[in-house]
């Protein structure tokens, strides 16, 4: 049997605002957390402090995609287009996927690609 790991009445601060009041969650030890949701939404800022108070690994698959293009995703989408943006951040999580424990935020394309 796994060990549970146990998250209770986590708050996260973005500056001064009190961006996530009270989450509590529990996760088998070595499952990966994955935060999907809309731009701006906070996946980065959570998944930061997830990462910290559960002594995990943090991976944003929007820096991934950006060190792997060299340039920003805006810059990458207009000169290279959305299907190989779309493909390097398959490439991304699937190299993440390999890994256990750790806490991945991902980027607007990763919860509608095959």
């Amino acid at each position: 049997m796994s060990n549970l790991l146990k998250v209770e009445n986590l708050h996260v601060y973005y500056g001064s605002i009190h961006a996530i009041k009270g989450i509590s969650f529990e996760v088998n030890e070595g499952e990966i957390v994955t935060l999907i949701g809309a731009n701006g939404a906070g996946k980065s800022t959570l998944g930061k402090a997830l990462a910290e108070c559960t002594g995990r690994p943090f991976v944003d698959t929007d820096d991934m995609i950006v060190e792997r293009a060299g340039r920003s995703i805006p810059d990458s989408l207009a000169e290279a287009g959305e299907k190989c943006c779309r493909q390097i951040e398959r490439d991304c999580v699937a190299k993440i996927c390999a890994e256990h424990g750790m806490v991945i935020a991902t980027g607007g394309g990763a919860p509608v690609q095959p």
